[in-house]
């Protein structure tokens, strides 16, 4: 086991703990704990544990492995410590995204689909701007997209056409060709398409996931609990109010 420490300037460093330091036997007590609780619920770590003199003979990637396993199952959560105000355990979170969270092929939902090749974007997000109007937030759970594309909305059950795509960065949209599967992609020029829906190939597919009994995501959608009447102050506003509350029903599926 190795010590990382981070300076005040968010600076890592990485070194082996002396023998006689105080944390050192602590690491060690917690690492015995850790391989417990991951033993009782992953068998092939368990088998290691039994066929292991000591502790100290079960390796770091043994460990690794097994959480990852029992990560993937939904049967621990890894917790990680940190500031990212302070540049302070980020790096060791971003290895944990990458080491313990299943990969994009190895999600329920991609495991069922007749293919890898085949479409399955979920609408989560749709937000309104105003050079690009609708921009409406996609994860892709199968196969790839373009721009400039058909799709067909499986919820609505109608066709809709992609403008362009763009690649999530922070607050930043940059633009791309395509994307694949397991990326999050904002997308502009869906007319019919709001948030909570289910986007596939085309119609074909659509009835295919069906027989398959494929279980597409879906969005929980509550019941309103304000009801409120909304009037222009005058019948030349009456145009512009509608496409506000349809830009809004359109974010918001609960507004109804």
């Amino acid at each position: 086991m190795n010590r990382m420490t981070w300076s005040t300037l968010g600076d890592v460093r990485v070194e082996a703990p002396a023998a006689a330091d105080s944390l050192q036997a602590e690491a060690l007590q917690s690492r015995q704990a850790l391989i417990d609780g991951l033993a009782e619920v992953d068998p092939t770590l368990m088998d290691s544990v039994i066929a292991a003199s000591s502790y100290d003979d079960i390796d770091a990637a043994a460990i690794k492995d097994s959480l990852r396993r029992a990560t993937c199952r939904g049967q621990v959560v890894p917790v990680l410590l940190g500031s990212s105000l302070r540049s302070q355990g980020v790096e060791p979170l971003l290895d944990a995204v990458i080491d313990y969270l299943p990969g994009a092929d190895e999600t329920a939902l991609t495991q069922q689909l007749p293919s890898s090749d085949d479409l399955c974007a979920f609408a989560f997000k749709t937000i309104h701007q105003r050079e690009r109007g609708a921009v409406t937030f996609l994860r892709l759970f199968g196969g790839a997209m373009k721009g400039s594309s058909t799709v067909y909305n499986h919820t609505q059950e109608t066709g809709d056409k992609i403008g362009k795509l763009y690649t999530v960065m922070g607050s930043q949209l940059l633009e791309t060709r395509s994307t694949s599967m397991g990326n999050i992609i904002a997308v502009t020029g869906l007319e019919s398409t709001v948030t909570g829906d289910v986007l596939v190939d085309n119609s074909r597919s659509a009835e295919r996931y069906q027989t398959a009994g494929v279980s597409l995501p879906s969005l929980l959608v509550p019941d309103p609990v304000v009801m409120c009447s909304i009037e222009p102050y005058s019948s030349r506003e009456q145009k512009q109010l509608v496409e506000a509350l349809n830009c809004l029903a359109k974010e918001d599926p609960s507004l109804r």
